[in-house]
């Protein structure tokens, strides 16, 4: 009996043993789920910051180029103002001097 008894403590032991690791083994991974969840808790908070900045880059972006096309439109009316104005001149002048010619 004495023999069967001290089979018995081992297989005890052993299965003592497995149940530490396995407690272990759950505590570990128990530790790195939540790692992972504050994690990814952290970085969802992060992507809607970039979301919302990169909505408000995107809004500055489309006024700063409706401002840069409406300066680019004045630059060019006035080029074509400026244009105009010495056609003008020239087509007044030419007719003064065809009128001189005539007489």
């Amino acid at each position: 009996m004495e023999g069967s008894s001290g089979i018995r403590l081992s297989q005890t032991e052993k299965m003592q043993k497995e149940a530490d690791f396995y407690t272990k083994k759950y505590e570990w991974e128990r530790r790195n789920m939540l790692t992972l969840q504050t994690i990814e808790s952290k970085l969802s908070g992060e992507i809607a910051n970039l979301k919302k900045n990169l909505g408000s880059l995107k809004k500055e972006s489309e006024e700063g180029d409706v401002k840069l096309i409406f300066t680019k439109m004045r630059n060019l009316q006035k080029q074509v103002d400026m244009v105009d104005y010495l056609k003008c001149r020239t087509t007044k002048g030419i007719m003064k001097r065809w009128e001189k010619s005539r007489n």
